[in-house]
């Protein structure tokens, strides 16, 4: 049987968390603000980012407290638990003829979620012990 230490089995997880990460904001990246102009004026588009500022910090502030006090399992837990539920939200947003609030949310929510995906690489990737040499 193969042994697998245990900075092996993250670094696999690490490189899907990234390509995963990669795969989804790109998606997201390229929609957000085509649905907004879609919905909205494009001179309405620096609302959405003076709401990014106002968000960003509070998440970052709530992240922060809960790193200081978990692990990095319920660390990793409660970051995914937080966008899939926001993902999922804003589905349902859409999906109940919403779409064009939702639009104007997923413009902020794709920073949100950019940040909280970079918190969760730089944990695993400082939770990794390189050996010297």
């Amino acid at each position: 049987m193969i042994q697998v230490r245990a900075e092996e089995r993250r670094t696999v997880v690490l490189l899907l968390h990234s390509f995963c990460n990669g795969v989804a904001m790109s998606l997201l990246i390229a929609a957000a603000p085509a649905l907004f102009v879609h919905n909205f004026e494009a001179a309405d588009l620096p609302l959405c980012y003076i709401g990014t500022a106002i968000v960003l910090p509070v998440v970052s502030y709530c992240s922060i407290r809960w790193s200081a006090r978990a692990g990095l399992r319920w660390l990793l837990f409660f970051s995914l638990c937080v966008l899939l539920v926001g993902t999922l939200g804003l589905r349902g947003l859409f999906s109940v003829g919403a779409g064009k609030w939702a639009a104007a949310m997923l413009v902020t929510w794709v920073d949100v979620q950019a940040f909280l995906l970079a918190l969760e690489f730089e944990t695993l990737v400082g939770s990794l012990r390189f050996a010297p040499g």
